[in-house]
């Protein structure tokens, strides 16, 4: 028998885009700490439809989040890795739905441990202290004086 429809998830390539380009991208960017897991993910990461994570909002970057808020899982195709409960977050979400306060994360780089987000968040915290610089490069083809 061979299935009418096969859904599946590949992220672009196994590097990240810059953590500039994350940052400007997303909706809202915070760190959170996953606080409940209401099922746990199979062998290969895939949690179950529905589930929910729980997450006690830390820190908001940019954008505006309620202090606690749900991340719903097992969605269709979910490229967005596991959360460990008890663990920290750096998140970068799309979207946020206030009457289902819930955040909508972003797929393959939308979150990481705060322990292997040294970069993004140096980048993070030079724009909220206003060190970040910033620059424009290209080729002029044709201009006018």
């Amino acid at each position: 028998m061979i299935a009418p429809e096969s859904l599946a998830c590949e992220c672009p390539d196994t590097s990240a885009p810059p953590p500039c380009a994350r940052f400007w991208r997303s909706k809202i960017v915070f760190t959170a700490l996953v606080t409940q897991i209401d099922q746990a993910p199979d062998k290969s990461g895939v949690y179950p439809e529905n589930t929910l994570v729980r997450l006690k909002v830390l820190k908001v970057f940019k954008g505006t989040i309620a202090e606690e808020i749900l991340d719903v899982q097992g969605q269709e195709i979910d490229c967005r890795g596991v959360y460990e409960s008890g663990q920290q977050y750096l998140i970068y979400a799309d979207g946020y739905d206030k009457a289902a306060n819930m955040v909508r994360t972003i797929s393959c780089f939308g979150r990481a441990k705060i322990s292997d987000s040294t970069e993004d968040l140096e980048y993070i915290h030079q724009l909220t202290n206003h060190l970040a610089q910033s620059s424009i490069s290209g080729k002029v083809l044709e201009g006018k004086i």
